[in-house]
């Protein structure tokens, strides 16, 4: 890193008053309040509350002329990256260094200055040496070396051996401060550069934190209490941005993006603080965040000892606290910010399902009955049949007549290798600049969007998922795959279980011989598996300039079982459902049963046979089952 000069340092806001109290120099805000203090009110040294109270050196120079003697002189505030190293007691009678203070500054190599009691020096440097304070020894002279919580005197009086600028410390050259220590540090914990924090793990902890902090940014309340985000509005953007400077200062994010991202989400909160208020409590997190640098726990390249975060225990009675219920996209079939996925053979009508619920979270119309809660924007990540994929679209909207003109519904251009995370912050950007807040992302195929990576390989499927988890994180949205059953295996996907193991929803498509389109619930993570589903395809004329007719095909399905309805359709109760379910499963076997044949499939499977006759009578009347020419029931057939 460049070296700073006095005068930059002079012009950071890192800068206080102090004063002798019974001996002890005691550090001043320039509006009177003893440092640590907001009136009656305690905060933390180096907390985004401190670091905001601090000034300029100029605006603490004339406080101090304007006090008129109240002060004893200008603090300088220590917190990383500045280093102070204090040598007490290191001149001798003739006014030398001590040999060993002589070493210490030398090997700091940096800008040098004498105490005001002008026995002692301090160094000002730069560097990430862990932890607030450190008092080693060097040949039996013991002395300090700070990075946090505490100031130094400042006086001016250079010390003419030393840098007249402030430089970045290879804190190798100090291994009395890490005595324990058998490898070397890496060169980011002394002059550290950007792109030692390079790797993907850093880049995928950074868009994750920035989500965070957006998301905390909207739903933060006055005065705290927004579960799961406890603190104030303020407090939050101060907090949240704090951690967000550390991870701008490794370089991993770009601070204007940053700002315009969690501002942006700041004003969509329900109860937004003004304009100049977001700015500023933001501004003031950065700019603490940035000064202390990147954080202690992140990877480094060819650092073998970085460190990772301790292994926390938490109390389940906190946990079970603040238990919500289940939060649905669409109702009972795709939960909210959940990775979701539907397997079947190639033509099994997979892609038909796709595209519906596609449309349905786009335009807000309920799915088959169910419920769309977040309608919203939807991205379709398409790999294959991308012409088909466009007539199935227009099949949708003349058959449902429903416009998709004015619906947040886009598609790429071609399929993306979503193995490569550069890939993934390439769709990042490029959702984020079409200012386009998806509900639901899709990927069609898992195979098509996969590279080069085998799909078999547990570590290359493992980040394919933490790439859709990066996704799902970033915009606060769900994630469906579309994928292939497996070659030998049709009741699971292809590939690494590693796949499974990370759904939190899972569907099989499998197609009938007679082209009905059966959907599974084969796993649901939070919820009751959902019923069974059948649908046909409807085939539709599209329109055409040319001299032939143009056509595709639109889905139509039922709402648990039964009858084939459109995606309005009706509420049935589990009992007409499990009905609807036997009298289906008969059907797929070209058979009929009687009421008393539904009785006896209802004791058979366990289920309630009760006022079974009532049941009967409301699916008639609502024209989900009908009785044929024998009286027996049958599944009633559209048109």
């Amino acid at each position: 890193m460049d070296a700073v000069t006095l005068k930059k340092l002079k012009s950071e806001e890192r800068w206080l008053l102090w004063k002798t109290i019974d001996g002890k120099k005691i550090p001043y805000y320039t509006n009177g309040d003893p440092r640590g203090r907001i009136g009656n009110k305690e905060i933390k040294i180096d907390s985004p509350e401190d670091h905001d109270r601090l000034v300029d050196f100029k605006t603490a120079q004339k406080s101090y002329r304007d006090s008129k003697g109240k002060y004893s002189g200008i603090g300088l505030a220590i917190f990383k990256p500045l280093i102070g190293i204090d040598l007490d007691k290191c001149y001798t009678e003739d006014g030398e260094l001590i040999p060993q203070a002589a070493n210490i500054v030398e090997r700091a190599g940096s800008y040098t200055e004498k105490s005001p009691s002008g026995k002692g020096v301090h160094i000002l440097c730069f560097g990430y040496p862990g932890g607030h304070t450190k008092k080693p020894t060097h040949d039996g002279y013991e002395y300090e070396f700070y990075s946090g919580g505490r100031f130094f005197t400042f006086t001016g009086e250079h010390d003419k051996a030393s840098p007249p600028d402030l430089k970045w410390v290879d804190l190798n050259k100090f291994p009395e401060l890490y005595p324990n220590r058998e490898q070397p540090l890496p060169g980011a914990r002394g002059e550290w550069k950007p792109e030692d924090y390079d790797t993907e793990e850093n880049h995928y902890r950074a868009e994750r934190t920035l989500q965070i902090t957006c998301n905390a940014a909207r739903e933060a309340k006055a005065g705290g209490g927004g579960w799961p985000y406890t603190e104030s509005r303020s407090n939050t953007l101060n907090k949240y941005g704090h951690i967000v400077g550390q991870f701008i200062a490794a370089g991993l994010l770009d601070e204007e993006d940053a700002k315009r991202q969690v501002i942006e989400a700041a004003k969509e909160n329900g109860e937004p603080l003004p304009d100049s208020e977001i700015e500023r409590n933001l501004e003031s997190g950065l700019n603490a965040g940035k000064a202390i640098g990147p954080p202690d726990d992140l990877d480094m390249k060819g650092d073998s000892s970085s460190k990772r975060k301790p292994l926390r225990l938490i109390a389940v009675s906190d946990l079970i606290q603040n238990i919500r219920p289940v939060e649905w996209l669409v109702e009972g079939f795709i939960e909210q910010q959940c990775l979701a996925l539907m397997f079947g053979d190639p033509g099994c009508g997979k892609s038909f399902i796709a595209v519906d619920i596609a449309c349905s979270v786009a335009t807000g119309r309920p799915w088959f009955g169910r419920r769309v809660s977040v309608p919203g924007g939807v991205i379709y990540i398409a790999g294959e049949g991308l012409s088909g994929l466009t007539r199935r679209f227009k099949a949708w909207e003349i058959y449902r007549q429903s416009p998709l003109d004015t619906a947040p519904l886009y598609r790429t251009e071609s399929a993306a290798d979503l193995t490569d995370k550069k890939n993934i912050r390439t769709l990042i950007t490029e959702i984020r600049n079409s200012d386009i807040k998806p509900s639901l992302i899709i990927v069609d195929t898992v195979a098509r969007n996969f590279g080069t990576a085998d799909e078999n390989d547990t570590a290359a499927m493992n980040g394919f998922v933490n790439n859709m988890d990066m996704l799902k994180d970033e915009f606060s949205c769900s994630v469906l795959l579309v994928h292939h059953s497996g070659h030998s295996e049709k009741s699971r996907g292809r590939g690494s279980s590693a796949l499974k193991a990370a759904l939190d929803a899972e569907y099989r498509v499998e197609k009938q011989q007679n082209g009905f389109i059966h959907l599974h619930n084969t796993k649901m993570k939070e919820a009751e598996l959902a019923l069974p589903m059948t649908f046909r395809l409807e085939s539709v004329i599209l329109d055409w300039d040319g001299d032939d007719d143009a056509s595709s095909a639109v889905l139509l399905g039922n709402n648990g079982g039964g009858t084939f309805l459109d995606e309005d359709g009706m509420s049935l109760t589990a009992k007409e459902k499990e009905v609807i379910a036997i009298v289906e499963e008969c059907a797929d076997f070209g058979e009929t049963l009687t009421v008393k044949d539904l009785r006896a499939e209802l004791k058979e499977n366990g289920g309630d046979k009760s006022n079974i006759h009532k049941i009967v009578k409301r699916l008639l009347e609502k024209g989900v089952i009908a009785e044929n020419s024998d009286g027996n029931l049958e599944l009633r057939r559209p048109g």
